[in-house]
């Protein structure tokens, strides 16, 4: 039986091609936790304790392989919620979290009845805002079964009863019969040109469909979403998405067009990463 320092070693000479000598370390204490329940002082302390868990080359192949680690666990964190995650879903990111901060920072002085999440995935934005605003009816939205399924694990998981889910497709128009306070879309915007300067990782393991968007018509979710805001919402509704950079200006073009009032927001980086648009303030 390997003790819990011949793992660390055999752990960084297996991966030491793949991953740089902090991340190897972060990634042996990380698993260490998951699979021993050891936390890392008592490695430091007492490194000849024997491992108890027989999993390690199952977890060695499968990072070698450079599949994330939240797919190998099987959840993550986001926003202070514990979300299950299976290949069918995408892994929630920072910035999407910072999203969820913006929406609960302009709204909680007047929190939203109901609350709409389009293309839910995990579930994670609509169960984050549904902790946030007990009191709203939250929906969330994907054309895929095996998400929703997801979905209802995380709310069942986290205790969160205020989500109901629906199955539609944006790109057929599928949208429930709700007349939201709160709309919200983290859509597909990658451009598959992008696929260049995309790692191993994402490419290999995330699901394509929640990532990819037509060459020609990059914001082609967007104009949907927006279509169907102008036409169905109420006056005071308010609309929040995560975007890709790179299309700012396709979008920025689209909205004026609608003479809508917006405002892109920047990410912790300083970037450009999400848009609010209303139409209370409707540009004349």
């Amino acid at each position: 039986m390997k003790t819990l320092q011949e793992i660390y070693d055999w752990f960084k000479s297996e991966l030491q091609e793949v991953y740089d000598a902090k991340e190897i370390q972060w990634l042996f204490f990380l698993f260490l936790q998951h699979l021993e329940r050891v936390e890392k002082t008592k490695f430091f302390l007492a490194p000849d304790t024997p491992v108890q868990s027989t999993k390690w080359d199952e977890v060695i192949f499968r990072l070698k392989n450079e599949e994330p680690w939240q797919y190998i666990i099987g959840e993550t964190e986001f926003y202070g919620l514990k979300i299950k995650l299976n290949q069918h879903v995408l892994i929630p990111r920072p910035e999407t979290e910072y999203l969820v901060e913006i929406i609960h920072k302009d709204l909680k002085k007047t929190p939203p009845g109901i609350i709409w999440d389009l293309g839910t995935g995990s579930g994670c934005i609509a169960l984050a805002l549904a902790k946030l605003f007990p009191d709203a009816r939250v929906i969330a939205q994907d054309y895929k079964e095996e998400a929703l399924e997801v979905v209802q694990q995380n709310a069942g998981y986290n205790k969160i009863k205020n989500v109901e889910i629906f199955k539609g497709d944006i790109l057929k128009k599928e949208f429930p019969s709700v007349q939201p306070d709160l709309i919200v879309s983290n859509p597909p915007y990658i451009s598959l040109s992008e696929t260049i300067i995309m790692k191993r990782n994402v490419l290999d393991y995330e699901p394509h469909d929640a990532l990819f968007v037509p060459e020609d018509d990059p914001v082609i979710f967007y104009k949907l979403i927006i279509d169907y805001f102008i036409e169905n919402t109420l006056s005071h509704t308010r609309l929040y998405f995560e975007i890709n950079p790179r299309f700012v200006t396709e979008l920025d073009v689209f909205i004026k067009s609608k003479k809508l009032a917006f405002e892109f927001l920047k990410d912790l980086s300083g970037i450009k990463r999400f848009v609010r648009i209303e139409k209370q303030n409707i540009i004349k």
